[in-house]
């Protein structure tokens, strides 16, 4: 059940993803760019992390659903990581 929700997470921001950067780069500005990133990126995050959980040994971790929370707090790692790089450190630069 878990890696059909990964899987159809992953196609989604990387459907999102090419749809921004390779259909559409051109009508979008740089800032629009950006902004999409904080859509796509924390979902292929929480892919990642959780396809990795599922992919180890622990049978008891993803029995409990850990593979998927640990998914979430990564994605919402990421996008608190995002805010902070391209909201306080990208202007200063």
């Amino acid at each position: 059940m878990e890696k059909r929700i990964h899987n159809s997470i992953a196609l989604g921001a990387i459907v999102l993803c090419g749809y921004f950067y390779f259909f559409r780069f051109d009508d979008f500005s740089e800032e629009a760019l950006i902004a999409a990133s904080y859509l796509w990126l924390p979902l292929l995050i929480f892919v990642i992390v959780g396809r990795l959980m599922l992919m180890g040994k622990n049978k008891n971790a993803i029995r409990l659903g850990l593979a998927t929370a640990f998914g979430l707090l990564a994605a919402l790692a990421s996008y608190l990581l995002m805010l902070v790089f391209f909201e306080v450190i990208w202007p200063g630069l």
